[in-house]
């Protein structure tokens, strides 16, 4: 790294925080290697082996690690967790290989645990390991999926040449060419008076007014006040 790593000193917390983000990026550089404690102290630090300052780096470091490191108990060792576990192209393959889906995956979320990814899946996309979508802008691979190289098979320029040669018929022409023969084209209507009729049809039934129902009850709803004044007599 171009930059200088932070001086130790057990009470600035600034700069203890500095070196774990030091681990971090050493992490991710050795990934898919893992690294051990003792060796992210000496590269954060060197020069600089107090127990103090061990000890601070260690409270630290446990109190902020975050899920893009694992740790391994048994080895004391850290390792780098990107999203894919992904460094080469031949952890591409088989990570295709095990997916139970054909979704593809975004080669900028692939370099963070394969930084130099774009030369390699160059390579497979010619092998035919690969298919790859590409940026207009600069055609920079963007999205990669899985292929399989068996199922490709070379043709000779000879028939190249031949089935470029065949002509295909315009849309025009293929539509006279059906109505010569007593065929309809597809989207073509039949009989164009019965396509209106039956779409005035549709307008009708739902320009409806309101149906009524329960029309049993209508006769609670009658004027009897005459007969009320009649009773009155």
């Amino acid at each position: 790294m171009s930059a200088s790593r932070p001086g130790i000193s057990t009470d600035d917390h600034a700069a203890v925080s500095a070196a774990i983000q030091w681990a971090i990026e050493r992490l991710r550089e050795k990934y898919p290697e893992s690294v051990k404690y003792d060796d992210l102290v000496s590269y954060c630090w060197s020069g600089h082996e107090e127990n103090a300052a061990r000890i601070t780096f260690w409270t630290f470091w446990t109190k902020n690690k975050h899920n893009k490191i694992s740790y391994n108990a048994a080895t004391n060792t850290y390792r780098f967790r990107p999203q894919y576990p992904i460094a080469s192209g031949a952890d591409l393959v088989d990570y295709f290989r095990r997916q139970k889906t054909a979704n593809a995956l975004q080669v900028k979320d692939l370099k963070e645990g394969w930084p130099d990814a774009d030369n390699e899946i160059d390579t497979m996309e010619k092998e035919h390991k690969i298919l790859v979508e590409r940026n207009k802008k600069d055609g920079k691979a963007r999205l990669v999926w899985a292929d399989d190289p068996t199922l490709y098979a070379p043709l000779d320029q000879e028939f190249r040449d031949m089935w470029l040669r065949i002509a295909l018929p315009s849309p025009e022409d293929t539509i006279k060419e059906l109505a010569r023969i007593g065929h309809r084209s597809a989207g073509q209507v039949k009989d164009p008076k019965k396509a209106v009729t039956a779409t005035n049809l549709k307008k009708a039934r739902k320009s409806r007014g309101f149906k009524q129902t329960n029309t049993h009850m209508a006769h609670l709803f009658k004027d009897f006040s005459n007969k009320r004044a009649q009773a009155g007599k």
